[in-house]
């Protein structure tokens, strides 16, 4: 089967490319996928031991089945990272969610853009009636 890859950061200046693919057999896992990208690009090893990764846009673990077809994306750390440790192991696998506005920091939004308690306001950087020109 055939993988995509998308490298970010580091990755991306260690393989001298953003996109990659890799062939794998039909069983294959992101540590596989892991495993063929280093052999291809010598100097990513060290830089996959510490990256997160992501298959077609969702967090996944290294165990994680690939399919033909899967877009696998390698995102190191920003600045360093730390070497993998068990302790880690059950960190959160998916972005966190935005939490909801409270009543009162919407109230708030609402009568800075004019809204009030009535509805949804929206932002304008216009005086009121007043296009791009005045």
């Amino acid at each position: 089967m055939r993988v995509a890859v998308k490298l970010f950061a580091i990755a991306r200046e260690r393989a001298g490319t953003t996109d990659a693919w890799v062939e794998l057999a039909p069983d294959a896992t992101v540590t596989d996928a892991l495993d063929e990208l280093g052999r291809c690009f010598p100097k990513l090893p060290s830089v996959l031991t510490r990256a997160m990764v992501a298959v077609n846009r969702e967090y996944a673990e290294r165990t994680h089945a690939l399919h033909d077809g899967d877009e696998l994306a390698v995102i190191p750390p920003v600045s360093g990272g730390a070497a993998f440790c068990h302790s880690c192991a059950n960190r959160q696998t998916t972005a966190p969610s935005v939490p909801p506005p409270s009543a009162s920091s919407e109230l708030a939004l609402n009568e800075v853009n004019g809204a009030g308690s009535k509805g949804v306001g929206s932002y304008s950087p216009f005086p009121e009636g007043k296009g791009e020109r005045g």
